[in-house]
């Protein structure tokens, strides 16, 4: 047994450079974001929008550039580059590796997205997307493959790229710090490394806690939908308590089991449940639209990668901060109308608005704004000056035709 004056002391793991500045921040917000919901909602909303309409054109042609980088890494030579050592082998096969990099990459934002963002899409097209009803899904879905397809996952190649060559091949820490040593050299190990982590730090949080708020709200409406329970705040509470507690659970076990295994099944249950869609909705149309949205997506990819609304006018403007459908602090995307609504529903334009978002209500209800659980979506007409409801409705169990709302 060693004696006091023997025994090391374990050097701590923990960085007090990077955790206490990253979690004062952190826990800052948090706080400042409770105490004071409704400005710090228009304050992110307001940054945000600016952003977005300001520097949006920089992040399209930013993109647009990791794609070729991407591209021109896996054809080139550079693609034979062992990410670690030259006789290092695989640690896991590749459908597991597939499996953890798609759960942890897509996650719960591709199972939120994947039904809302074509309808907001459809809903409220971009500036200069005009047609039939037909034309819209079409260029709704499309939209869609360019914010899920090649795009994203060549953000994360190149972030991915970096930091495996640095941790893997050059068996630098994990640490984004290391992915820009070629490029700072050794001020990566003082003040300059420390914010740089900081930063990550911060943006892997916040980016965290969006996907964990869009997985509550999509469980607790499916849960008030069934009739199980009711969506109340204790309710989300809860969910992400026990949600945060796996996910805790599946990182503390280690990237061999629980990260592991739950990707695994996270497949699983993504498969089954494409299957399930698959056999019990329209079988043959979501075949013919998965084809036909495949071609539409390859003979426009180059047009929708670089297109910012230029030549709108203030309604590009409009939909540059519109942007991806987003959900924030404020609850639904975009403005609220005064009606209700049922959770997770699509919203329309409230009556008098210049939004070209369509109306929509229910057939029994001659309200304007209101969402449609009826399986028809009505045709008429909001007016302004009355608001009143023309109803054109037309009940055949799908989305039909609509028209905007009037100014």
């Amino acid at each position: 047994m060693s004696s006091p004056g023997t025994a090391q002391k374990k050097k701590s793991t923990v960085s007090r450079r990077v955790f206490i500045p990253a979690a004062s921040l952190i826990v800052a917000f948090v706080v400042v974001a409770m105490i004071f919901p409704e400005a710090m909602t228009d304050t992110m909303n307001t940054l945000q929008s600016e952003v977005v309409g300001d520097f949006g054109w920089y992040y399209i042609l930013l993109v647009a550039v990791f794609i070729a980088f991407a591209i021109f890494m896996g054809i080139s030579r550079f693609g034979d580059i062992v990410l670690g050592k030259d006789d290092d082998q695989p640690e896991f096969s590749l459908p597991v590796w597939f499996a953890m990099l798609f759960a942890t990459g897509m996650g719960i934002g591709l199972v939120y997205w994947g039904v809302a963002e074509p309808l907001s899409h459809y809903i409220s097209p971009k500036p200069g997307v005009e047609g039939s009803p037909a034309r819209l899904a079409q260029q709704a879905i499309a939209q869609s493959y360019v914010h899920w397809g090649i795009h994203a996952w060549a953000i994360y190649v190149v972030v991915g790229l970096a930091l495996a060559y640095a941790i893997h091949r050059k068996g630098r820490p994990v640490s984004i710090r290391w992915a820009l040593e070629p490029i700072l050299g050794d001020r990566v190990k003082g003040r300059w490394g420390d914010t740089i982590d900081v930063i990550a730090i911060i943006g892997t949080v916040f980016g965290v806690a969006t996907s964990l708020g869009f997985g509550v709200l999509q469980i607790g409406a499916g849960l008030e939908f069934t009739g199980v329970a009711t969506s109340t705040t204790a309710l989300q509470i809860g969910l992400i308590a026990v949600i945060t507690l796996i996910a805790t659970a599946s990182v503390a076990s280690g990237l061999g089991k629980g990260i592991k295994w739950l990707s695994n099944g996270n497949m699983v249950a993504a498969a089954f449940l494409m299957v399930v869609v698959l056999v019990l909705g329209p079988t043959l149309f979501l075949l013919q639209d998965f084809v036909q949205s495949i071609g539409y997506y390859l003979s426009n990819v180059l047009q929708m990668t670089f297109d910012n609304s230029a030549y709108q006018g203030r309604r590009g403007a409009s939909g540059r901060r519109r942007g991806r459908p987003s959900t924030g602090a404020g609850g639904s995307r975009g403005h609220r109308s005064s009606e209700s609504s049922s959770p997770g529903s699509p919203r329309g334009a409230p009556c008098g608005s210049s939004s070209p978002a369509p109306c929509w209500s229910r057939p029994s209800s001659p309200s304007c704004g209101s969402p449609s659980w009826a399986g028809a979506r009505s045709t008429g007409r909001c007016s302004r000056t009355t608001r009143s409801w023309a109803p054109r409705t037309r009940p055949q169990g799908r989305w039909t035709a609509t028209r905007r709302c009037s100014t």
